[in-house]
């Protein structure tokens, strides 16, 4: 289940069209992803929404085969399908000072191929490459929609990315990164410490340096991404260890003290 961001961008495209029940799941599947190349290559939003839907509801009935062509088409999306300025009628280029009903459909689409893959054993290397994109890297929502759906996972391979994503830019993705990396709550006591250790360390960097602005009378910059991060980190590390704290140097005092013992 992702966020209600996610949520809220599928409804943007509104009700995808059900393909004829007719046809066995390969035939369905063939025309979804017929359907996906032309509304691609058209810029059809709701021609892309419909049959991405199509395609999770055949998923799970079809063959290897078939799943690649899959992955291979959501790739082509996460590349091609772009955000446009509303006046532009040709294919190519993008502009993330658009219209905004454009960006927010185009980031549904993105939303549900994520919600479909996200569990997937190809969905990391898929999303993970999307993340590459320049449109999704200059995209603080989009990246962090795919780090929030990556967390579900809470697949230890991914520990790096995510950890990483802590000290990105844009204080949407460091919460969704923070987010993610609660999913790790039952993982083994090593991962746990790991996840946790890394939310310590950012959390309290990110209060002292909203520290040093307000103690310099500086600008509030520091402190508006600490308003923003602050309940991601601190629910996530409530998970991670099983304790009720507040505070990024509560946090950093606890995990530090506990790193040795055992079981949290």
């Amino acid at each position: 289940m992702l966020s209600t961001l996610v949520l809220a961008l599928l409804a943007a495209v509104g009700a995808p069209a059900l393909l004829p029940q007719d046809s066995g799941p390969e035939t369905l599947a063939e025309m979804a992803l017929k359907s996906l190349r032309e509304g691609i290559e058209d810029h059809q939003i709701e021609n892309v929404a419909e049959a991405l839907a199509d395609l999770d509801s055949v998923y799970t009935k079809v063959s290897p085969k078939t799943l690649k062509k899959i992955h291979k088409a959501v790739g082509t999306m996460f590349a091609d399908l772009v955000p446009r300025k509303a006046d532009e009628n040709v294919r190519g280029g993008y502009d993330l000072e658009q219209d905004p009903g454009t960006e927010q459909e185009v980031a549904a689409c993105y939303g549900m191929a994520v919600g479909m893959l996200y569990d997937k054993d190809d969905g990391p290397k898929i999303l993970t490459t999307a993340l590459k994109q320049k449109h999704v890297k200059d995209w603080p929502d989009v990246r962090a929609l795919i780090y929030e759906g990556l967390g579900y996972r809470a697949d230890p391979a991914l520990l790096k990315d995510l950890t990483k994503a802590l000290r990105d830019p844009a204080p949407v993705v460091v919460a969704a990164a923070a987010t993610a990396l609660g999913q790790f709550h039952d993982a083994d006591m090593s991962v746990r410490k790991s996840a946790a250790a890394a939310l310590a360390d950012a959390y309290l960097d990110y209060q002292e340096d909203a520290d040093r602005e307000a103690k310099k009378g500086r600008s509030e910059d520091a402190a508006e991404v600490l308003a923003v991060v602050e309940l991601a980190f601190d629910g996530s590390l409530t998970s991670l260890t099983r304790q009720s704290l507040e505070g990024a140097a509560a946090w950093d005092e606890w995990v530090k003290a506990h790193a040795k013992d055992a079981e949290w």
